[in-house]
């Protein structure tokens, strides 16, 4: 593994060690700030709370024109508050975090 690899691995790593569901990303959006940092990449937080982060090229790449990431911090999700075992019938308690509709049961709340 080269040592390119092994430091993507490490970042990867530390991201996804933090919850990031929706409306909940701010564990996983500081992480992204203190690698840009580390990484002496200009950074800023726009009024929505998107991570603009800007890295200027090299003189001889004058010419080439900007380029552009956007990605998702956050991905769909629910905690499980309870969990209970009734005659072999296992059933976990979830309740809905973020901004995903839970499909699985009525309301915020529910069994699966």
């Amino acid at each position: 593994m080269t040592n390119f690899e092994e430091q993507a691995l490490t970042y990867l790593s530390r991201l996804a060690a933090r919850p990031a569901v929706a409306f909940h990303e701010q564990g996983v959006a500081a992480v992204a700030l203190d690698i840009l940092a580390e990484l002496e990449i200009a950074r800023q937080i726009d009024d929505y709370g998107n991570i603009i982060a800007h890295r200027p090229g090299a003189a001889a790449a004058a010419a080439v024109p900007p380029l552009a990431f956007i990605a998702h911090l956050d991905h769909p999700g629910f905690e499980a508050v309870a969990a209970t075992i009734v005659l072999a019938t296992k059933k976990m308690h979830k309740s809905k975090v973020g901004g995903q509709p839970c499909r699985m049961s009525p309301g915020n709340r529910g069994t699966i």
